[in-house]
């Protein structure tokens, strides 16, 4: 090196001795508020190098993607991938953003699925083309190779897939196929989203409780359910006193169509009012009434008095009906601090004759609604 030469001027030397190298830096230098004729006179020095085939693809391919990632000109990122495809028609990385590109282009909406597909045949092994697969598949709602696609991401890149909360998109899918009756596919969504959440996500796993539940499947309901309650008892659950744990639809009830019951169910007995679980019978614009299993410290300190062989953990519970301003008593029932001495199965029953109009009440009041 000359005495006069510095290691500053030796690295531009070699940058403009190396044409894909200078031309790199110009890619990787591109601001948003660079102008079209830069981007073009990029793109013009790639095209008249002497740089092989491959060497101008992987380098328009950047062009590309900057424009892409800048959130520049779509169709001009578009142009410059495409030239990558053509002078490389196994350039992997230039298809993906073919397909990342064509959502952005109006009338190119359908070229993302053959772009990314094309891209994974290249190389299969890279984990975020799954997913953006996946979520093309999504957008089309072929929804079951959209989750063939997602499995394979988590696969392949678990830990990206926690990055990018995945478990989102697959409770989303899983929601889908869960409001379409396809309950099978909707657990296999929900239990490979919780299989990636880093924390209890007391919404999915109350999802997994309510998609047992339709499936029938008692045995992996009570289990996931007692795991919830060791969870809240763990205090895993930040301030979460109940969840739902279940939803069924009626055709009417008086006079409203389209009636959704929600379930929920409170892992512990809190306060003087307390319940243990409450169906609240909804339309989509309000909540028409609410029938509640409590058990409430006056009706307990009363029962204590009548009864003086009670035990300290002795309940007694009460199935209540609130309506707008009228209250209604269906029955009593024993039970403990932990729970009233009734399945679910049954008390569900009881609460679809109430609802059905073949349960008498034992007693009510015109007092406010509460």
């Amino acid at each position: 090196m000359s005495q006069d030469q510095t290691p500053e001027s030796t690295t531009t030397d070699n940058t403009l001795a190396d044409p894909k190298l200078s031309i790199s830096k110009l890619i990787n230098n591109l601001t948003e508020n660079c102008s079209n004729d830069e981007i073009d006179n990029i793109s013009e020095r790639i095209e008249s190098s002497p740089l092989q085939n491959h060497d101008q693809s992987e380098l328009l391919c950047s062009l590309g993607e900057v424009l892409y990632l800048l959130q520049r000109d779509d169709e001009k990122a578009m142009m410059f991938i495409e030239k990558s495809i053509q002078k490389n028609d196994q350039n992997a990385k230039a298809y993906f953003y073919k397909g990342m590109l064509a959502v952005f282009i109006p009338g190119r909406e359908d070229d993302d699925i053959i772009a990314l597909e094309k891209a994974i045949e290249i190389k299969s092994d890279i984990g975020f083309y799954w997913f953006e697969l996946g979520r093309a598949f999504i957008r089309k709602k072929m929804d079951e190779k959209a989750l063939e696609c997602l499995k394979k991401y988590v696969e392949l890149d678990r830990e990206d897939a926690i990055k990018k909360q995945v478990t989102s998109t697959l409770y989303n899918l899983g929601m889908r196929w869960f409001l379409e009756k396809n309950y099978e596919k909707a657990l296999e969504s929900f239990e490979i989203a919780d299989g990636l959440s880093l924390d209890p996500d007391l919404q999915l796993k109350g999802k997994i409780v309510q998609t047992y539940e339709k499936l029938g499947k008692k045995t992996e309901r009570d289990e996931t359910i007692q795991e919830l309650y060791k969870l809240y008892r763990n205090k895993s659950l930040e301030n979460q006193i109940r969840f739902c744990r279940d939803q069924f639809t009626l055709d009417s009830y008086e006079n409203h169509t389209n009636v959704t019951v929600f379930v929920y169910e409170f892992f512990e007995l809190i306060g003087d009012m307390a319940l243990k679980y409450l169906f609240q019978v909804s339309t989509e614009k309000s909540i028409l009434c609410k029938i509640s299993m409590g058990s409430y410290t006056f009706t307990n300190q009363f029962h204590m008095e009548m009864n003086s062989a009670s035990q300290p953990d002795e309940r007694v519970y009460h199935l209540d009906g609130y309506y707008p301003g009228m209250h209604k008593t269906f029955g009593f029932y024993s039970g403990t601090t932990e729970k009233p001495n009734i399945t679910y199965e049954e008390l569900k029953q009881k609460v679809l004759d109430i609802l059905e109009g073949n349960s008498t009440a034992i007693s009510s009041s015109t007092t406010p609604n509460q």
